[in-house]
């Protein structure tokens, strides 16, 4: 029981110690993406490229900003449309100020 009791506690211990690295790493992660978004100006009109998720390498127009969540609305060109996307600050850079 003892020896079992043991075993398991060590395994907890190296699940814990896993955790604790990969939280870590993560926290650098959102860090500079924190110090990115604070650097970027935005303002409507601006052409911006996204960076990430499925939109990644399209170019669009910033038509809303919201501050307080730190939220784009971009319109992007989709098959011949033009479709709005909420974006990040940290998805996109900015390409030309209009």
């Amino acid at each position: 029981m003892r020896a079992r009791l043991v075993r398991e506690f060590d395994s907890v211990l190296v699940l814990l110690r896993w955790r604790a690295i990969r939280f870590t790493g993560m926290d650098e992660e959102f860090t500079l993406k924190r110090r990115k978004q604070e650097h970027q100006m935005f303002r409507l009109g601006d052409t911006v490229r996204i960076l990430s998720g499925p939109f990644a390498a399209f170019t669009g127009k910033i038509e809303g900003i919201n501050q307080s969540k730190a939220l784009l609305k971009v319109t992007v060109k989709i098959y011949g449309r033009n479709e709005p996307i909420k974006l990040n600050f940290a998805d996109v850079e900015v390409l030309s100020f209009s």
